[in-house]
Parts: structure tokens; sequence; C-alpha cells
């Protein structure tokens, strides 16, 4: 295996009760906000997330852990501490449509060219299905967009729903490959944009509906999460 060493880590006051009480998400705040550094600026956080993934994925020893220790550890404390804070803040929330709007306006749009840099050409935001390690991205989300629509037995003459359509790539494709009539409801003004810029570009509009709301009968629902 090989080895790697984070050499020297600098945490502050604010960096161990933000990691406590928020985990891998407290890690990022605290190192985005300037509490947490590293001495090798370069490979630093790289090699940190490499020894996450090692303590991941080798054999566990947590039974042992808890029999010398019980079930009062600092890991599990934490943990509780963590899982309490994200419930009352949970249940605190009124979900409501323009919440809900707002929240997903804070997250998808912030622009197109930015989740482009890390998506494929299909701009599917979500995990693709892999049959080979040397597959690209792109391979492995047309899989799964055509897994998806073989699963829902999409026809010709079915109305399809898609909740939270996303940047169109599984309405341009299962129209492609059945010739549905496809409605997607969307509360992103930036992927609403770019949908309906691909559909224009495939020559499908007619085939096509974009919602935020909408209030009718399908033959087929879908949601990719």
């Amino acid at each position: 295996m090989t080895q790697c060493s984070i050499g020297r880590y600098v945490p502050t006051h604010g960096c161990m009760p933000e990691v406590a009480t928020e985990s891998d998400l407290g890690l990022a705040d605290a190192y985005i906000n300037g509490w947490c550094s590293f001495a090798d600026k370069k490979e630093g956080l790289l090699n940190l997330f490499l020894i996450f993934i090692a303590n991941r994925d080798a054999p566990k020893s947590s039974s042992n852990v808890v029999s010398k220790r019980g079930w009062w550890t600092p890991m599990l404390l934490t943990a509780g501490l963590a899982s309490a804070k994200y419930f009352l803040r949970h249940t605190s929330r009124k979900n409501s449509v323009t919440r809900t709007r707002r929240n997903i306006s804070q997250h998808y749009d912030l622009g197109n060219d930015f989740f482009s840099l890390f998506l494929d050409k299909t701009m599917t935001y979500s995990c693709g299905i892999f049959k080979r390690e040397d597959e690209s991205l792109e391979e492995s989300q047309i899989r799964k967009l055509n897994l998806l629509i073989d699963k829902a037995k999409v026809e010709r003459d079915h109305y399809v729903l898609d909740i939270g359509s996303g940047w169109g790539s599984l309405a341009i494709q299962v129209v492609k490959q059945t010739g549905c009539k496809y409605t997607g409801i969307t509360l992103s003004e930036e992927q609403l944009k770019y949908a309906q810029g691909k559909v224009k570009e495939a020559g499908l509009e007619k085939r096509y509906l974009f919602f935020r709301l909408v209030s009718k009968h399908f033959h087929v629902f879908i949601l990719i999460t």
C-alpha cells in the first residue's frame, strides 16, 4: 500500500468543534474558512483524503473498541451530537414552495459553466452505472438513462413526467428512444434554460414541456436521485 503523510496539520480553535458537530461538512467549512491548514499546500489536503479512503477500506475493528471502552467512545459521542443537531435543524424547518425554490436556486443556479467543469456532456447530476473501470463518465450515464427507460417500460403513446428534470439528459434520451410525450418539472432557472436549448438543438421541441408546477394525468413518473 502506498504511504502518504499530511506533514503538519494546523487546526485552530474553530476547527475541532466544527468537525465534531458537522462531520465531513464541518471539515470542509473549517478548511474554507481558514480554520485549518497544511504545511504542504499542494498535496496536504489530497493526502488527508487518501488517509480517509484508506481508513474507510481498512478492516473494521469497532467491536474491539466497544468492548474495551464501552459505547461512550469519543467517536460515538460526537456522532450523536451531530445527529441531534441535524434532527433539530430539520424539524424546525417548514418546507414551503418558496423555501424549496430558494434552496434549489442557491445550489443549481450557480451557473451551468460551473457544473460543466465536473459533469460529462450529458450534464447528468447523479451516479452513473459502470461496467468497466476504464469507461468514461458519459458512457456510464447513458447506460443508466437507458436502463431507467427500459425499466419504466415507456411507450410511444405514453405521457411521461420527470420530477426534477435537471439539464434535460433524460428528456432527450427518452423521447429519442420512444417518441413519448415528455413533461419535466424544475425550479431551477439555469437548468430550465439549458434543457430548453438542448431540446431545441435536437429538434424535439414539439414533444417537450417544462413546468414549475403541473396538474394533468401521466402514464409514467420518473424521479432520479
